[in-house]
């Protein structure tokens, strides 16, 4: 799969968080996991399989089980688990849950997913040579930040108290300090500085 450790290891770290809250199974992240495959490879040889992997992908579309397909299915299936559960909290309505459910089922909605995976895949593309160069210095980055995340409060916290992620959805003119001072709440050592970790990281692709 062509694609950077340093780029897999937040996907996998996301998808441990969803998979212990009950929100995705191991077989949904990993069909999430297959847009990886849309990916860039280099070199000759690498642009074979690419070629190779477009066509066999074209082929199982006509019956609906590209790869693509596989990681669009797998990510409604996710939302519409968070919604339900979000519901089963008593955080939204009857109401509002069927205008969820609808709504992800819409075709705009399946619009929507497919502009955010070709998104998601240019800017793995867009950045992936960079990543290559300077891999032995923004590894290291990545693990300590990634290490320092309590990952079973996060699971146990989306499970038994939804109320402080919607919140965060909710949120106006979310930002990322917003969200880097939210995930601060999840660290193995309360008081941990993650910007210290985050900014030189940052820094890399300015």
């Amino acid at each position: 799969m062509p694609i950077s450790p340093i780029i897999k290891k937040p996907f996998n770290f996301l998808g441990d968080i969803l998979v212990d809250s009950n929100l995705a199974t191991q077989s949904e992240i990993g069909s999430v996991k297959k847009i990886f495959g849309y990916c860039k490879r280099e070199g000759a040889g690498g642009f074979i399989q690419t070629v190779c992997h477009r066509i066999w992908n074209s082929v199982k579309a006509v019956f609906g089980h590209s790869d693509w397909q596989r990681a669009e299915k797998a990510s409604i299936s996710i939302l519409i688990k968070f919604f339900t559960h979000v519901h089963s909290e008593g955080l939204i309505g009857e109401d509002e849950l069927a205008k969820a459910r609808d709504g992800l089922r819409s075709s705009k909605l399946k619009k929507d997913m497919n502009s955010a995976l070709e998104s998601c895949v240019k800017k793995m593309d867009h950045h992936k040579k960079r990543i290559e160069n300077e891999q032995s210095s923004l590894n290291p980055i990545m693990d300590k930040l990634l290490d320092s995340l309590n990952k079973n409060k996060f699971s146990e916290d989306l499970r038994d108290n939804p109320k402080r992620f919607v919140d965060l959805l909710n949120t106006k003119n979310m930002n990322f300090r917003q969200c880097l001072k939210y995930a601060s709440a999840y660290t193995h050592v309360p008081g941990t500085d993650l910007s210290s970790f985050i900014n030189p990281f940052l820094e890399s692709f300015q």
